[in-house]
């Protein structure tokens, strides 16, 4: 009775561990598509052909809200597209493969193709290439989303003010305190920025993901704020005389100076970089929350790359002074007067940058 009942055991253990690992296809369709039901019956011949092979789920998107959001961030994630098309299915666990989107009739022709048989779906219909926007694997960002992202990235990366903060500190620590204190105190400032605009991010993305999924409206209403960010940029590299600079304040900076002596220690680096990251976020706010839309839909281990490029572009003036510092610390205080020369065209960089980022963005929906 027991080798019974350890063998039932044993098979069920099996027949589970069988089916966590099987090739599992998603179709997607809906009863109102004549695309989906030109496609039903040869569908239907493949299920039933390769049941026990394959692992099949059917999910109508008409007359289930939840199937028609869970297929729009599929084309989110998959292909950078804020709009679903039906019919559509999703292959995943295709033994080492990668996951892979078909959308169209054409596209889900390739199935058995992409399962590794040497056949087509639908016999007769003339198969076509199946290029490289057809199967995007998952996480990985379509060209569409990278370029906005990476641009949001860079506009990030001109704001003054962390730089500001930076060049004062290090500046007096290398005067006062000595060179090993000033790259003491850089590293742990980089580190700290880094570190507290990669948590926000994290927060920032769970945030977005749980409220809005991938709604394409937020999307849309996000780049027409970079847009107006972006002019706003423009202006002010255009006339600074009538616009304010997007900088610190200069009650802070006059702080900043008073105090710097105080910022030079490992605790006063990770402080300053702390204020300083919630300070610049209402400046950086923007370009941050238009990339973190972009990876909402995004696997938590694939946001956390992509944010983790996105901050090193971010800090990388920071890096730029730190490499400086290294080589040639008579400079570290001259870059002071570099950025008050050029802090105009920093914003126009900035403006520009985010008005390609804006254009982008809405060039989806138009």
């Amino acid at each position: 009775m027991k080798t019974i009942i350890f063998t039932i055991t044993l098979l069920l253990t099996l027949n589970i561990f069988s089916l966590a690992k099987a090739v599992t296809i998603t179709y997607y369709y809906s009863e109102r598509c004549e695309h989906c039901q030109f496609l039903a019956p040869y569908w239907q011949q493949f299920a039933s052909e390769n049941e026990g092979k394959y692992q099949f789920m059917k999910k109508q998107t008409d007359s289930d809200a939840n199937n028609k959001t869970e297929l729009l961030n599929l084309y989110m994630q998959y292909r950078g597209l804020a709009h679903s098309n039906i019919p559509a299915v999703l292959v995943t666990n295709n033994e080492g493969r990668e996951d892979v989107l078909l959308s169209g009739v054409e596209e889900i022709n390739h199935l058995p193709a992409i399962l590794g048989e040497n056949t087509m779906l639908i016999p007769g219909m003339q198969p076509r290439e199946v290029t490289a926007a057809i199967i995007t694997s998952n996480g990985k960002m379509p060209s569409s989303l990278l370029y906005p992202f990476t641009l949001a990235a860079l506009a990030d990366a001109s704001n003054p003010c962390a730089l500001f903060v930076f060049i004062v500190a290090t500046s007096y620590a290398s005067i006062y305190c000595g060179r090993r204190t000033a790259v003491m105190y850089a590293v742990t400032f980089c580190a700290t920025m880094f570190t507290v605009y990669l948590v926000a991010g994290l927060a920032g993305k769970r945030i977005i993901s749980m409220i809005f999924g991938a709604s394409p409206w937020v999307t849309l209403l996000l780049s027409l704020g970079i847009l107006v960010l972006a002019l706003f940029h423009i202006r002010t590299a255009m006339f600074p005389d009538k616009t304010k600079y997007s900088e610190l304040p200069h009650r802070v900076k006059e702080l900043i100076i008073k105090y710097a002596g105080k910022m030079v220690s490992f605790g006063g680096a990770i402080a300053s970089g702390v204020l300083c990251a919630l300070v610049e976020m209402p400046c950086t706010g923007g370009p941050y929350i238009f990339a973190l839309n972009i990876i909402a839909t995004m696997p938590f281990k694939k946001a956390v790359m992509w944010l983790i490029y996105y901050n090193f572009i971010f800090i990388s003036p920071l890096l730029v002074c730190l490499i400086i510092l290294l080589a040639a610390p008579h400079y570290i205080q001259k870059l002071d007067a570099w950025r008050i020369a050029y802090r105009r065209w920093m914003h126009l960089a900035m403006g520009v940058l985010l008005l390609l980022a804006a254009a982008m963005g809405m060039g989806k929906y138009i």
